[in-house]
């Protein structure tokens, strides 16, 4: 039996090397020739011209290159999908070693697979739930800049607003990356879906229709933003109510976690050989803690989900 678990770490230590040095030139291997397309082409900072057509016809891929943007990642699309498949690999050669089973195998690879996207979910939430009480004091300060600007150009009042240095942190960032894209030529549409997404609630939404329609049409948007203004101002208190929710989905998502950890604490502290017999060489007990790692991730998704069903 102890021969048998040495073959068996010593075969997942050998793939795992393997795997490691394999991904590594990998990596190193597509960084290296983004960087060259991107000094030999136009400065597209967060994708290259050669995943552009890719890009636009997966909307996958579009998802989650606005996802990383909305957080100001470093990261090229290619680079998270590849970390995601090294930590789902890496599932799947836990739950062969650990649970030996199929629902072992196909459970720790598709939650470790799902990881990067929660991982960033979470971020995302985080950044909207700071900015959720800032973005009407934002947008007062931006309609102020707008009404004294004397050509009404959207990119020089966004520029005037962020320059008063009076917008509060996560909110300045947001409009700087919105201003940012906007004068760098990038997509107008791409840049205006990222702003929407980051802040994350239907205020943003139709602020940014505003915005469309006034970088498209060029007319004076001062009456609609002033009754959006009104409509945010009404509606204060709800969105403090919603905000509180969105604290509670996320307090609820870590409980299990840490009710887990207690309970494994407790046990191995008051009987450390029982504890290991069972829930380390006892296959019920490592099914037991393999059905709480499902539950654990299942709860993060349906946080997400709720999430984004109050913003």
């Amino acid at each position: 039996m102890k021969m048998m678990l040495l073959m068996q770490i010593s075969w997942l230590s050998m793939l795992l090397a393997l795997t490691y040095i394999c991904f590594k030139y990998l990596i190193i291997s597509v960084i290296s020739q983004s960087n060259i397309r991107s000094r030999l082409s136009n400065r597209l900072p967060s994708i290259d011209r050669g995943h552009v057509w890719f890009l636009q016809r997966y909307k996958l891929f579009i998802h989650i290159l606005d996802l990383l943007s909305s957080v100001s990642s470093t990261l090229r699309v290619s680079q998270f999908l590849i970390i995601g498949f090294l930590l789902a690999m890496g599932g799947v050669l836990i739950g062969t070693l650990f649970f030996s089973s199929v629902k072992g195998v196909l459970s720790l690879g598709g939650i470790l697979l799902l990881a990067p996207y929660i991982s960033l979910r979470m971020r995302l939430l985080t950044i909207q739930m700071k900015s959720r009480i800032n973005f009407l004091p934002a947008m007062e300060i931006f309609y102020q800049s707008y009404i004294l600007s004397e050509h009404k150009n959207i990119r020089m009042v966004l520029k005037s607003s962020i320059e008063e240095n009076r917008m509060l942190y996560p909110m300045k960032g947001v409009f700087e990356q919105l201003y940012l894209g906007l004068m760098l030529n990038k997509d107008t549409e791409a840049c205006l879906r990222v702003f929407a997404l980051t802040l994350g609630n239907h205020w943003a939404d139709h602020f940014i229709s505003i915005l469309r329609f006034g970088l498209t049409e060029g007319v004076d948007l001062s009456i609609n933003l002033k009754e959006l203004i009104g409509d945010m101002r009404k509606a204060q208190r709800m969105d403090q109510v919603e905000r509180n929710r969105l604290l509670e989905i996320r307090i609820a998502n870590f409980s299990p976690i840490v009710f887990l950890v207690v309970f494994l604490a407790i046990n191995f502290r008051m009987d450390p050989s029982n504890a290991y017999a069972y829930y380390v060489v006892s296959d019920v007990g490592r099914d037991m803690l393999l059905d709480s790692i499902i539950l654990i991730g299942g709860s993060f998704l349906m946080g997400i989900y709720l999430s984004l069903r109050r913003m």
